[in-house]
């Protein structure tokens, strides 16, 4: 999991999960923050449409294969997200 934007209210924390992560593998928690602010998410919203983060879907399914997105999170390894379409 990583996040995208530290948060400023918990510098030597986020600091020490960053350190942490490096020091034992690229897949682990670089940071991430539950409860995202206006200015946050629309920072975020920025970054998207500049084309600097790109979201990785690596499946979409309706809502009747839910089951299916759920095998192929537990079984792929998937490195993306599985989107579920409600509609």
């Amino acid at each position: 999991m990583a996040a995208i934007v530290p948060d400023p209210r918990h510098p030597l924390l986020w600091m020490a999960y960053v350190s942490l992560s490096c020091i034992h593998g690229g897949r682990r928690i670089r940071y991430f923050n539950a409860a995202p602010d206006t200015e946050m998410l629309a920072s975020l919203a920025r970054y998207v449409e500049e084309g600097v983060v790109r979201p990785h879907v690596d499946g979409v399914y309706e809502l009747a294969r839910i089951a299916d997105a759920h095998r192929a999170f537990e079984t792929s390894g998937s490195r993306g997200k599985q989107i579920i379409m409600l509609a």
